[in-house]
Formats: structure tokens, sequence, C-alpha cells
């Protein structure tokens, strides 16, 4: 198994290491498609042909038409890497954030994706990351510490759950939004405040981290929030700002997608290496 290719295609810093990864667990690997990587085919076919497995990146596409790519000369299209693939007989084939206009371009030419970003413990290790990644840009945007902020997180999942500790570990005041009884549950085990009223929630903050993909922040709301306010938006599209608005009010927001690739990108790869690694043993 382990002497098998794999080809690591497009993405960002996370291919680099995770082109790494996979050399160190015995695969020979080789990356194209990314920007300063070593291993790198001299061009698609080089990298597909003979390959056990593609291993795309997370997320695959911005608009579903173009590989999520990171080289000059790098305006790949999905269809044409599709049949490339599908020309190679390659059957394992991997990427983050499959969305239906990928899933359905991909059927066109018999081939399945295995979304690793689906997979319950890459999501738990991504939220960590995420997580700590929004700690550093707070860190970084603030005039002041963190230790004493008013901080409110929207949103009590897998990375407001991390985040909410890791900011009461640096002496944050944590309030964290929650819509359900069980999510209040949650975060009360956890011995943090929450609320269940989006105004009372971000009243006073130094600090709005948004984790749900839904605009909460609008109208009245965004209004009453602080002029000197931080807004960290760790939403998927379309996030959770009314971006225009908030930019007319004079508020600072930091849209922040795909923190484990800016921030880890090393342990994001290592993350993913280890679920595509599983993943391919079971075959």
């Amino acid at each position: 198994m382990y002497d098998k290719k794999i080809a690591v295609i497009g993405g960002d810093k996370r291919q680099k290491y995770l082109t790494d990864k996979f050399t160190e667990m015995g695969y020979k690997a080789v990356i194209f498609g990314a920007k300063d990587a070593e291993n790198t085919a001299a061009d698609l076919n080089d990298a597909l042909t003979e390959a056990y497995a593609a291993v795309l990146p997370f997320p695959v596409s911005p608009d579903g038409v173009f590989l999520n790519a990171y080289c000059e000369d790098c305006n790949i299209r999905l269809s044409f890497l599709f049949s490339e693939i599908k020309r190679c007989k390659i059957q394992n084939v991997f990427g983050g954030l499959i969305t239906s206009p990928i899933k359905t371009e991909a059927e066109k030419y018999g081939i399945e994706i295995y979304d690793y970003g689906e997979n319950e413990e890459v999501k738990i290790k991504n939220a960590l990351c995420t997580a700590e990644g929004a700690v550093e840009i707070a860190l970084r945007e603030l005039p002041f510490t963190l230790s004493g902020c008013n901080c409110c997180i929207l949103g009590y999942g897998r990375i407001g759950r991390i985040l909410a500790i890791r900011l009461r570990d640096f002496g944050c005041k944590v309030t964290v939004l929650v819509r359900r009884p069980e999510s209040a549950a949650a975060v009360q085990c956890d011995s943090i405040d929450f609320s269940f009223n989006l105004a009372s929630a971000t009243n006073g903050a130094d600090i709005v981290f948004n984790t749900v993909p839904t605009v909460l922040l609008k109208g009245d709301i965004l209004s009453k929030i602080r002029k000197k306010c931080l807004i960290i938006d760790l939403a998927s599209a379309p996030g959770g700002v009314d971006f225009a608005q908030a930019e007319t009010l004079g508020l600072k927001v930091i849209w922040a997608r795909s923190l484990p690739g800016k921030t880890a990108p090393q342990t994001a790869a290592e993350i993913i290496a280890d679920a595509v690694s599983a993943r391919l043993d079971k075959q």
C-alpha cells in the first residue's frame, strides 16, 4: 500500500505539508498546483500518471468551476481535471468541502470524491486550529490585552466551544449566544455565561466572534455594537455579518475563512493526511 503514488493537486500551504506527510508515511507523493512546493510535477499529466490516489484541496474550488490552486498558470477547470483523473483511471479521489456543483461535475466523469472535510475527526481537529487562529487574530489586531476583554461568541458548536474555553483561559469575560436549551446546558457545564438574546449578548462586547453561517449581525443589532468592537467572522459563506452595513458604520470586520490553512498549515495537513491514509487502508 505505502509504496503507491499519491498526487496532491492544487491548494494552499497545507498541500506542501501534506505532500511531506505522505512521503513520511511511505507513499510516493508528488504535488502540482501549489506555490513554492518541493516534489512538484512537471504538469498535471505528470502528477496524475500512475497515481493510486488524487488528493484535492480544502476547499476543492472557490466557484465550482476552477480548481483552488495558487501557482502561476494554474487556471485548471474542474471539468479538465476530472477528465484527466478518469483518463488515468484513478479510483481514489479526495477533497474538502465538496459542493453540489463539484459533485455533479465529478459524476459526469464517473468519479466519486470522498469529502475528508465531512470526517468527524477532521472537523473536531480543524475546530482547534480555527479557534487558535481566531485568538491569534484577536491578539494581533487589538491594542490591548485579551485579559479582561468582553468577548461574545455566536454559536457553541465545535469551534465555538473550543474558542470559548481558550478565551476564558486568557482571562476574558465570555458570553455565548445560544438558540437551544441543550446548547445552553453545554455552556453551563463549561462554566461559561450564555444568552438567548443577540442584542444582550453583543452589548458592550470588545470582540464578537461569529461561528454561525447565517447573517445574524445586521440591522439594529449591528448598529448598536460599540464602534471600537472588533468582529471576527469564522463562518463559511455567506458569513454572519452584513459586511456592507458594517463598513458604513465604521466597524472593523475580519472574515477569517480557511484559518487552518493560514495559521496552522502543517497541523491541518497532518489531519488531512491521517484521514486520507485511514480511508486508503480500508480499500
